[in-house]
């Protein structure tokens, strides 16, 4: 079963109140009986520019049951429709773990972890400077590498020898991420990163070990910066704090 699939399946009931599409991000808001909330996804692209029939399907989202148009989204191959979901699954999720989580970015995280060891990235992230400095080996992995990266193509032959796994959140909407956590040794240590990120205990029976995401505390703000196209920075300080979950295990 795909990963999103099993995601919805313990969620609460919700009902969708909007969806903003930006340039970087989507940003969807929700009501529950535990109240209004707000969830992220990354485009996908990274200069998205949303068409008008792409904003009249979302305008058409507001006032659904959650759950059902989610049981319908997740299984479409549409990278836009399976991003949306992962922002509704977010804005879904009850935050009582996410209120006592750690505050530590995913940067400090693997570098704290990865002295010494080898890191496989998937994903070319702002931090890779600084993490080629402070741990022991560093491999990225990306779909469109850039000098130093290497081709998402090589994961079979990165991974299995990797001491530490960090996944970015959005191989949730490409459908990657069950193979990629397939490929790890049991004691590999995996790290899923980005604002993107269910902070769902489920992920770490699935192999996560830590889950590096967002609490978006200001949803009107947050909203508004995602529709005026502004990159990550920005947005977060309209209201997002960054967070980190790990598995008692």
């Amino acid at each position: 079963m795909d990963i999103l699939a099993k995601l919805t399946k313990s969620l609460p009931q919700g009902q969708i109140e909007k969806v903003a599409l930006g340039t970087h991000w989507i940003a969807a808001v929700v009501q529950t009986d535990a109240g209004r909330a707000c969830g992220l996804a990354s485009t996908p692209t990274k200069s998205f520019l949303p068409s008008e029939e792409q904003r009249a399907h979302v305008a058409g989202l507001v006032g659904k049951n959650a759950i059902p148009t989610l049981a319908t989204m997740h299984q479409s191959d549409d990278l836009l429709q399976r991003g949306i979901a992962l922002a509704i699954i977010n804005a879904l999720l009850p935050k009582m773990d996410a209120d006592n989580a750690l505050s530590i970015n995913a940067s400090d995280a693997i570098i704290q972890r990865g002295q010494g060891k080898h890191v496989a990235l998937v994903g070319h992230f702002p931090f890779v400077p600084e993490l080629r400095e402070k741990v022991g080996r560093l491999s990225v992995l990306e779909l469109n590498p850039r000098p130093g990266d290497l081709p998402a193509s090589e994961a079979p032959n990165i991974i299995p020898n990797a001491d530490i796994l960090a996944v970015t959140s959005m191989a949730f909407v490409n459908k990657t991420m069950g193979s990629l956590l397939s490929l790890c040794r049991p004691e590999t240590y995996v790290v899923v990163i980005g604002p993107s990120t269910p902070l769902s205990p489920l992920l770490f029976e699935m192999g996560a070990n830590m889950l590096c995401g967002a609490i978006i505390e200001d949803v009107d703000a947050v909203v508004e910066s995602v529709l005026a196209g502004n990159g990550f920075r920005q947005i977060k300080k309209k209201g997002v704090r960054l967070v980190s979950l790990t598995a008692n295990r």
